[in-house]
Parts: C-alpha cells; sequence; structure tokens
C-alpha cells in the first residue's frame, strides 16, 4: 500500500502551504466612507488612530516610569524602616523641583509557588509562609467513575484499588502570611531589605492631592 507522501499527496504539507497563502495574501473587504453620507468621516478616523497610538506610546512610558519610581520608592522604605526602626506605612515622594507621588506598601505579595515557599521558609522561618489545602476530585477519574461514586469509595469493588488513592487530590497554595510587611523590624531587624525581596510584597502609586 502506497503511503501519503508517496502519492503525491501530503496532508502536512498542503495545510502548511496553506497557512503561507494566508499570511501573503489580506483578503479582508474595505469599505472607503463617503463624506457626503458621513461628514468628517476622514478627521475622525484619522484623529482616532492617532489617539490609539499616542495611548499606546503613553502606556509603554507610563509603565517605565512606574516600574523606576516603585524602585526609588522601595529603596527610600527600605532606609525609613532601618532608620526609624518600625513601619513606616505610605509616604509622599516629592522631587526637589517638583512632582509628588504617594508610595503605598501593601500586606499582599506576589504569588508563591512551592519553591519559592520552602526558600522563604529557610531564609526567614516557617512562620513566614501559611499553606492552604484544597481537596477536590481527580477530574479524569471522577468521570471514569460516575455511576460507582454513588457507593461508599472505599467499600467500592467498581473501583480499582490502584486508582482509590488518587480519587481525591490535593492541591497546595502557598502565602506569605498576613501582617509579615508591619512585623520585618521585629522578626528581622538587621535583614530588613533580604526580607523584603524574598516575601515581594506589593507596592502602589497613588498621585499626591
Amino acid at each position: 500500500m502506497k503511503t501519503q507522501t508517496e502519492t503525491g499527496f501530503d496532508l502536512f504539507a498542503q495545510a502548511k502551504q496553506t497557512v503561507k497563502s494566508k499570511q501573503k495574501k489580506d483578503d479582508r473587504t474595505e469599505v472607503v466612507l463617503s463624506e457626503s453620507s458621513y461628514e468628517g468621516i476622514s478627521d475622525k478616523l484619522t484623529r482616532l488612530q492617532k489617539l490609539r497610538n499616542d495611548i499606546a506610546e503613553l502606556e509603554a512610558e507610563l509603565k517605565m516610569l512606574e516600574g523606576e519610581i516603585k524602585q526609588i520608592g522601595k529603596d527610600e522604605f527600605i532606609q525609613l524602616f532601618t532608620k526609624n526602626r518600625q513601619y513606616p506605612g505610605t509616604f509622599r515622594m516629592r522631587g526637589e523641583g517638583g512632582g509628588c507621588m504617594m508610595f503605598m506598601p501593601m500586606d499582599k505579595y506576589l504569588t508563591v509557588d512551592e519553591a519559592k515557599a520552602q526558600l522563604i521558609e529557610k531564609e526567614l522561618g516557617e512562620d513566614i509562609v501559611t499553606q492552604e489545602v484544597k481537596y477536590v476530585f481527580n477530574p479524569e477519574l471522577l468521570q471514569k467513575y460516575s455511576a460507582a461514586l454513588s457507593q461508599i469509595i472505599v467499600q467500592s469493588d467498581e473501583i480499582a484499588e490502584q486508582d482509590k488513592p488518587n480519587l481525591i487530590q490535593a492541591e497546595k497554595k502557598y502565602n506569605v502570611a498576613k501582617g509579615t510587611i508591619e512585623r520585618l523590624y521585629i522578626l528581622f531587624p538587621d535583614t530588613i531589605e533580604k526580607a523584603i525581596n524574598l516575601i515581594q510584597p506589593i507596592f502602589a502609586l497613588k498621585g499626591c492631592k
């Protein structure tokens, strides 16, 4: 028996060619809007296009500036924490020649995976990380044994013994304990910066009133 390739027909090659053709040719319909039907339409379309481009550029600049100012705020936050020996909370950052932003530390933290949780526990202690365990049915086995689940799982002869331990799965979620950021000087007076870099609290910026 001849294969598709041997007969000169290759589905994969055909699919690849189809993709290339779509990429090269733009078959989308174009509608030309007349000024008589839509007064000022050309100016409006041009203005809209410019505004969208301007917004995209401004958002990119905003993201860059926020990252830079947050890092400066974080550095000042650590200095205040160390100098005053207590949690500084929200503070204003005012430029010598103008400009002002509120730097707001929050008792919220970036997502912690198991590896990061173990690192934090190793460096800062087990009390810093909390663990939530959620038990859920294995979806594949739940569907496989949907009829048998009307009986007690352990006593059911319809469920394979090797599958019983896997019917229920544990989903673990790790979090930095609430209130950690406010207790950092008490917990780690000599390693404030290291602790902050490990627990990664979320910082926000807000314009000054």
